[in-house]
């Protein structure tokens, strides 16, 4: 079941599309699948090392421990205090027996992601974080991971909300970024993100910048111009 917050959530973006088609009170079909993920937490600048330990205990079962990667991480030279800025790093955490995982560059069609999740999957992705969490454009300066652990397709026809099934490709063709809302969970907060996919993919990027309140000898960041993040993404399955 859906919290009234996310569930008003979801009904704004849908609503967007009502009013493009001038008549708000009628919304568009549009389909949900949401995988049961639990939230975590993060403590510190752990947001990349949190969302990749919500994502395993979900595909392994197990009890893993944020803090058990932490020490991985510090272990192989990746981070100081949690922070990760480069995505192959955190690919390299990843490895577990009863799991894959791949390093996706560039980023998938939105087609792809809603396969992905029906299936199982679940995509880490960096992107610049708003005050209020959402995807934003300041350069970088909030580079955050989130967790995307469901989706939701905003049809061109009116109708409700209603569960995904199958693989339904008439809905899949040609469907476009802006009408693939992501769901998504990250460490700054346990309710769950709607966001536009198109809006998720330009926050991406334009990252260039570390921020003035990142000084890099706190952290271990290898490129300064955030090249170990821009365009890419983690598919664990």
């Amino acid at each position: 079941d859906l919290s009234p917050l996310v569930a008003g959530r979801i009904e704004q973006a849908r609503r967007k599309f009502s009013a493009i088609s001038g008549d708000d009170s009628i919304l568009p079909r549009s389909f949900i699948h949401l995988l049961p993920i639990v939230p975590i937490s993060q403590s510190g600048p752990q947001c990349g090392l949190v969302a990749l330990c919500m994502g395993l205990r979900y595909l392994t079962g197990e009890d893993i421990a944020v803090s058990h990667l932490l020490r991985q991480a510090v272990d192989c030279g990746f981070t100081k205090q949690g922070e990760m800025f480069d995505a192959a790093d955190l690919l390299s955490l990843s490895t577990h027996s009863s799991i894959s995982s791949t390093l996706i560059t560039p980023f998938p069609s939105p087609a792809t992601v809603v396969k992905w999740i029906l299936d199982r999957s679940l995509l880490l992705i960096p992107y610049d974080c708003d005050r209020n969490h959402e995807p934003s454009l300041r350069k970088g300066v909030a580079a955050h991971w989130a967790l995307i652990v469901g989706v939701l397709v905003i049809t061109a026809e009116p109708g409700d909300l209603i569960p995904f099934t199958t693989h339904p490709q008439s809905i899949l063709y040609h469907l476009s970024p802006e009408r693939l809302y992501v769901l998504a969970y990250h460490g700054k907060s346990k309710h769950l993100g709607v966001w536009s996919y198109s809006d998720v993919i330009s926050s991406n990027e334009q990252m260039s910048e570390l921020g003035e309140t990142r000084k890099e000898g706190e952290f271990i960041v290898k490129d300064p111009s955030l090249g170990g993040l821009r365009h890419k993404s983690i598919l664990i399955s």
